[in-house]
C-alpha cells in the first residue's frame, strides 16, 4: 500500500475545500503605489491617477493604448535625461568641493601635529 503525500493547503485550496485558513497578509504594494503617486505629484505637480485615467478613457483600440504608452515612455526618457544632465553639471562642482574639503582637512591635521 502506498502512502499519500499531503500538499500544503493554500488559501485558494482552503477556500475550495471550505476549510478555515488564516488569510495571507496584505501586500504592501498599495502603500508603495500611494507613495510613488505622491512623489510623482511632488516632482511634477500632476495628479498621476487622474491624468492617466483620463488618457486611457478615450482609447478605442489597442493601438490607442500603445500610442499613449509610447508617448509616456518618451516623456520618461526625457525626464531621466534631464536628471542625467543635471548630475553631469553637478559632478565637477562636487568634486571641487571634495578637493577643497580634503585640502582643508590636510592643513588642519598639519596644524594640529605642529602644535603637539
Amino acid at each position: 500500500m502506498t502512502e499519500r503525500q499531503s500538499l500544503p493547503v493554500t488559501p485558494a485550496i482552503a477556500s475550495a475545500m471550505n476549510t478555515n485558513v488564516a488569510p495571507t497578509p496584505p501586500s504592501s504594494f498599495e502603500g508603495l503605489w500611494e507613495k510613488a503617486v505622491a512623489d510623482y505629484f511632488q516632482q511634477t505637480g500632476r495628479n498621476f491617477n487622474r491624468d492617466q485615467i483620463a488618457q486611457f478613457a478615450s482609447c478605442r483600440s489597442v493601438d490607442d493604448v500603445i500610442q499613449i504608452l509610447q508617448t509616456q515612455s518618451k516623456g520618461l526618457e526625457a525626464f531621466r535625461k534631464k536628471g542625467k544632465d543635471i548630475r553631469d553639471v553637478l559632478k565637477p562642482v562636487v568634486r571641487l568641493v571634495q578637493l577643497f574639503n580634503d585640502t582643508a582637512a590636510a592643513v588642519a591635521a598639519g596644524v594640529c601635529d605642529s602644535m603637539d
